[in-house]
């Protein structure tokens, strides 16, 4: 994993209020936290300074290039109300970070931050 995500990672496992995570304690190639929707603009500013812009920002719909779209029925889907990072890396492989707000409980926000290779895995 690229040295800024796994310094996001990090700083997001260490700083931000996270209800669960459900990554390994010890990964630092990934991660999936439940995080407080209250950190929501702080997560974003740190995906941004990572990624740059969003692929897909809250509230916007979006067509995918097909290599993206991978990526994303990978990852279970994208609807309006979700937000898509990528970031093309130099081996053929995509760093990505989603943010899923739940409906079920609007306090909360899903995020996912890893790499897939070029064949979506």
């Amino acid at each position: 994993m690229p040295q800024p995500l796994a310094s996001v990672i990090e700083t997001i496992k260490k700083t931000v209020t996270c209800w669960e995570v459900r990554s390994a304690p010890t990964a630092t190639d990934r991660l999936e936290a439940v995080i407080a929707r209250l950190e929501l603009e702080r997560v974003c500013g740190l995906l941004q300074d990572a990624f740059g812009p969003a692929a897909k920002a809250f509230g916007k719909p979006v067509k995918l290039e097909p290599a993206a779209q991978r990526i994303v029925d990978q990852l279970g889907g994208l609807r309006t109300d979700q937000c898509l990072f990528l970031k093309p890396e130099a081996n053929g492989a995509t760093a990505y970070a989603v943010l899923w707000p739940w409906t079920s409980d609007t306090t909360r926000v899903t995020v996912k931050i890893g790499v897939m290779d070029g064949a979506g895995s």
